[in-house]
């Protein structure tokens, strides 16, 4: 499926495209994305994953011994980012964890689940089952989930 951002106007045009296509093994995803601003895409891995009556988007870099990864920024790190996804016909709204709203979380002693500050902001160190537990407590907070995507089908 090729999604594109629901602003964009020309459906032609590559750029900002997200293509989601079924991995060889049919348990995910590659993704690419387009860089609006650039040349080039960014490969990665992508899972969705119900937990409870909500799903989520499971997304990480692309096997390092991938053709795709000439494509992606260096240096990989194996890091996983979560985000909310609602998919209909027409296409799918993405909402990503924002890191802002960790910051503000951590600020105010609120965040009960292991992390570590690193440059680009907060890494969630936690395991998968805390992980899991977390998204679901958090799974209709729109602050927390807060970096959108709104996106159309085009194919």
């Amino acid at each position: 499926m090729k999604i594109i951002p629901k602003q964009e106007k020309d459906v032609d045009n590559p750029n900002g495209r997200w293509i989601f296509q079924r991995d060889q093994k049919g348990s995910g995803y590659t993704l690419k994305t387009f860089d609006i601003s650039k040349d080039g895409s960014v490969a990665s891995v992508a899972h969705i994953i119900k937990l409870g009556d909500f799903l989520f988007l499971d997304v990480e870099p692309a096997d390092v011994n991938s053709d795709e990864v000439a494509l992606t920024p260096y240096p990989i790190i194996p890091a996983h980012a979560i985000a909310r996804i609602w998919i209909d016909e027409h296409g799918a709204r993405i909402h990503f964890l924002d890191n802002t709203w960790l910051e503000k979380q951590i600020k105010a002693g609120k965040l009960e689940i292991p992390y570590a500050a690193a440059p680009a902001g907060t890494v969630l160190t936690a395991t998968t089952e805390q992980l899991r537990k977390f998204a679901l407590q958090h799974a209709e907070d729109k602050e927390a989930f807060s970096l959108n995507f709104d996106m159309v089908k085009v194919e």
